[in-house]
């Protein structure tokens, strides 16, 4: 029987081998949509990068078949290699970029993160006292409803006071 299955999923090009295709999921107006077949992806992520960013790229005439072509910036996405979510964020820029030989549709996405990259912190006090680390990045991450939170006890490490400028 398993001889059959793989024949079978070998003349229809599926394995469950994991795959390196990278693929979003685009919410707007209440409706979600995935969108694959990219034909360029660049991915910057990295613990010393924020906010993690992705540009996608396909020909205008796949991106219209796909759904590409009607990406607006602002709206919500999901970055996914293979089954894997990779971040969630937002559609910065939908490029058309039109050569000589072809006419591509590029998205640019950015995490989440970006929300505190251009934020300016608000407390209610400029003072904190008998707090860590984590409770401080909790407080300054929980206005734009992202969650932080401890890996291995990082950011466990009391503070006495902390003058927030």
């Amino acid at each position: 029987m398993s001889g059959a299955l793989t024949a079978l999923s070998d003349f229809l090009g599926w394995n469950n081998a994991p795959s390196d295709q990278v693929s979003i999921v685009v919410t707007a107006g209440g409706a979600s949509r995935q969108i694959t077949n990219w034909t360029s992806a660049v991915l910057r992520l990295g613990i010393e990068i924020m906010p993690w960013t992705a540009t996608l790229g396909m020909t205008a005439a796949r991106a219209s078949a796909t759904g590409a072509s009607t990406l607006n910036p602002g709206d919500t996405c999901q970055v996914y290699i293979g089954a894997d979510l990779v971040f969630t964020g937002y559609v910065i820029t939908v490029v058309d970029d039109l050569g000589p030989e072809d006419h591509m549709i590029e998205v640019q996405i950015a995490s989440k993160s970006v929300d505190l990259v251009e934020c300016a912190a608000e407390f209610s006090t400029f003072q904190m006292n008998s707090t860590n680390a984590l409770a401080i990045a909790q407080a300054v991450a929980s206005r734009m409803n992202i969650d932080v939170i401890s890996v291995n006890g990082a950011g466990d490490t009391d503070i006495l006071a902390f003058s927030v400028s």
